[in-house]
């Protein structure tokens, strides 16, 4: 008896030495080799399978037993690292650097928390496929189309899950937390011109379909897309592109500061064409941006940007086909060739993020915006003004302001579960003064139609919370928006200004199942909703100004194997009713309810360590719900979407062939209208070097014919007596080469 006790008191000491001992910590912080802040990042002491990610200051904490501890840190986009503790003074803060390096595949584990599985796709895109446009840029988000009909002046009509989003009505896009949507936009609501984006100083591209992200409010119904700007330039570079139209690109950009504390860089962008159109389209534009990054302390970071953008244009316009088949035009003439416009933009954007401690975050944001919009257009020639034409002006002058805040807290509950809260609050204001509809001739003032002074308020409070187990996540969440509409008609003869208020609840749950690292099963659901123009008050009251959508995903994030990602989803969407202001036409037009409902695919290959494809294809189908209107087809929703890419890398030389397809889609309502679709083919060759970069671009490679922008449209020309329902159309680049160097320093 008495030997067992001595056994168990020498087990019982031994024991404590070696298990019982106190846990250290050792505190670091994650940066690149340009001192830019790595957020996520994974660390893991290796000896005692204790892990940690870096917050958004890239600060961590993470224990260790002994001195002769290996702590290994990763992160997607750079070059692993092994430390072992004794190798740094434990008095300090450990500052680790990772190199830069591609982003692959193969590093991918879903579910993880480095970034969401979806966006993982357009973080890979940005590395293998070449964009040199703000409308490239968004075509990197899996299954959304953009066709631009006014050469590159207007905002894009945008595509995506069955909708004809026109310029922006039902997808909310951001770029550093500031919404660039227009509310009560002259020419249309949530108009979103991202022409001011330099895709130079593009980063990150995070987006989401479906109405199902707590933190995003108006104009999400169909999805968002957020932009995150870089903190440095990957070079100081500048880059020139010439090819036909007389096409001319230049981008200059530098890093004038850049410390492990301050960053600063400069970018500026000029592009010149007169289009491949028969009247020259003299399009020009200027953007300019600075952006400074400022770390106050290891746990308190502060980003301020500036920007300004102005463009200018002539424009042939939407041509009617019955022109063309009579060959009286080409399909480069043009019925007025006075449309165009000119538009610009100034916008400072403020960014704060602090770790309160190791599971609290906080961030805030501040941004102020002045635009100026000056469109003139010509869609139905001579049907309502037989003598002097039908071609209006639409122009506004905005100025936006808002804000939020932000908490992120987690806390981990008897290391089974991983509660995880967000909350927040963002507020928008919009003054708009003078939104206007003229009607002109070649650009000469003949009478107003409407002319209106807005103001527009947004408040909008959010909370959410995500609870992790071992293989299963369930994110509930509610949002609660107020607006506040204030309108007063300038054409009014007697002073009045109407004011109408109006909140909304919107309600998510998202479900996750993750067996493995390899697979992830998601169910969304979820309320969203976009506000409609103020002026369609004076129509239909205060009822009408916010429509509510209600949706569902069903779907997967897949690896089969290491070097390929897939994700398939079917999808529902149901829209209520809304009154939207047509800005092409100065009048509230009802569209009634619809539904539609889908299926996604998106895949991404690295078949070999020199060659990546890229596969995107979406089916929709939608219908009005609606028993007073007589057809049920939603007049431009695309049915079948599809991009196909192959990107190749051969040491310094590179090279590459995309496609998109996108198929006949109804016109009308009752489809005796079609528009057409078509199949067009890019392509890339390039030679790359350390200081320098030679390439050459070829859009629509094979020449065909297609149509970008098409609507059947009720028109009469001069010399008819009567007018004709048909389509308009503007025609889609034909065979364009352009070359580029780049030179870096």
């Amino acid at each position: 008896m008495r030997l067992k006790c001595l056994a168990f008191t020498v087990f019982y000491f031994v024991s404590c030495s070696l298990f019982g001992q106190k846990l250290n910590t050792i505190t670091g912080q994650v940066l690149s080799e340009d001192n830019t802040i790595i957020m996520g990042a994974t660390i893991e002491n290796t000896s005692m399978k204790a892990h940690a990610h870096s917050d958004l200051g890239g600060i961590f904490k993470i224990a260790y037993h002994q001195t002769k501890d290996t702590i290994f840190i990763s992160s997607l986009g750079y070059e692993s690292r092994k430390i072992v503790v004794s190798e740094f003074v434990l008095d300090d803060t450990l500052i680790i650097r990772l190199r830069p390096k591609p982003v692959e595949l193969m590093e991918l584990v879903i579910g993880g928390k480095q970034r969401e599985s979806l966006d993982f796709f357009t973080a890979i895109d940005m590395e293998k496929i070449k964009v040199n446009s703000s409308q490239e840029l968004l075509t990197l988000v899996p299954g959304l189309f953009v066709s631009q009909h006014a050469g590159g002046g207007k905002a894009e009509q945008v595509f995506l899950r069955g909708f004809d989003i026109d310029h922006g009505t039902d997808l909310a896009i951001s770029i550093d937390a500031m919404p660039v949507n227009g509310v009560s936009h002259a020419h249309g609501q949530g108009y979103t011109d991202l022409h001011f984006v330099i895709p130079e100083t593009v980063k990150q591209i995070d987006f989401g379909k479906g109405g199902y992200e707590v933190t995003k409010g108006n104009f999400s119904t169909a999805g968002f897309v957020d932009y995150q700007s870089r903190d440095t330039l990957v070079n100081n570079q500048v880059k020139l592109a010439y090819g036909q139209f007389n096409t001319s690109r230049l981008f200059a950009g530098a890093n004038f500061m850049n410390t492990a504390r301050t960053k600063l860089f400069i970018a500026s962008e000029l592009l010149f064409t007169d289009g491949p159109y028969e009247a020259i389209q003299n399009f020009q534009r200027m953007n300019i941006m600075t952006k400074m990054t400022h770390q106050i302390t290891p746990k308190d970071q502060l980003k301020l940007s500036l920007s300004h953008f102005n463009s200018s244009w002539d424009a042939s316009g939407q041509i009617p086909q019955r022109l063309v088949s009579a060959g009286q035009i080409s399909r480069f003439g043009a019925v007025d060739d006075t449309e165009g416009g000119n538009t610009s933009r100034s916008n400072l954007i403020l960014n704060y993020t602090k770790s309160l401690d190791d599971s609290t975050s906080w961030k805030s944001y501040f941004y102020l915006s002045k635009a100026d919009f000056d469109l003139y257009s010509n869609f139905t020639f001579f049907l309502r003004d037989s003598i002097n034409g039908d071609q209006i002006q639409q122009k506004e002058h905005r100025t936006t302001f808002g804000g939020g805040t932000e908490v992120k807290k987690e806390r981990n509950i008897q290391n089974k579960m991983l509660l995880t809260s967000h909350y927040g609050l963002s507020l928008r204001q919009d003054y708009l003064e003078d939104v206007t509809l003229n009607y002109t001739k070649s650009r000469n003032y003949l009478s107003t139609e409407n002319l209106a002074d807005i103001t527009e308020s947004n408040l909008g409070l959010f909370y959410g919370i995500s609870l992790a187990f071992d293989k299963i996540k369930i994110d509930p969440g509610v949002r609660l928006d107020f607006f506040r509409f204030q309108l007063m008609d300038k054409l009014n003869v007697e002073y009045q200004t109407l004011v109408h208020s109006k909140a909304l609840l919107s309600p998510k749950l998202n479900f996750y199942y993750t067996p493995s690292a390899l697979v992830q099963l998601y169910l969304k659901s979820g309320k969203s909703f976009h506000s409609n123009d103020a002026r369609s008050s004076l129509d239909g009251g205060a009822n009408d100004l916010l429509t509510s959508s209600y949706g569902a995903d069903f779907g997967t994030v897949i690896k089969p194997n290491k070097n390929m990602l897939v994700n398939l989803a079917l999808w529902n969407l149901y829209l209520e009713q809304e009154l939207v202001y047509v800005g092409d036409e100065g009048i509230v037009e009802p569209s009634g309810r619809s539904y539609r409902s889908g299926f996604d695919a998106s895949v991404r290959y690295q078949i070999a360590k020199w060659l990546y494809w890229n596969f995107d294809v979406t089916y929709s189908h939608g219908k009005f719900l609606d028993e007073s209107q007589e057809f049920e087809h939603i007049p431009l929703a695309p049915k079948w979407t599809a991009v196909n890419g192959v990107h190749c890398s051969h040491g310094a030389l590179y090279y590459g062939l995309a496609s998109r397809l996108l198929s006949d889609r109804p016109a009308n309502e009752d489809n005796s209208i079609t528009a057409k679709g078509y199949l067009v083919h890019d392509a890339y060759l390039g030679f790359k070097k350390q200081r320098y970069c030679v390439e050459i671009r070829v859009s629509n490679l094979l020449n065909s014919e297609w149509n970008e922008a098409q609507f059947a449209t009720e028109s009469r020309l001069q010399n008819e007596s009567s007018s004709v329902e048909e389509l308009h159309f503007t025609p889609g680049t034909p065979f364009f080469a352009q070359a580029l160097i780049k030179l870096n320093f």
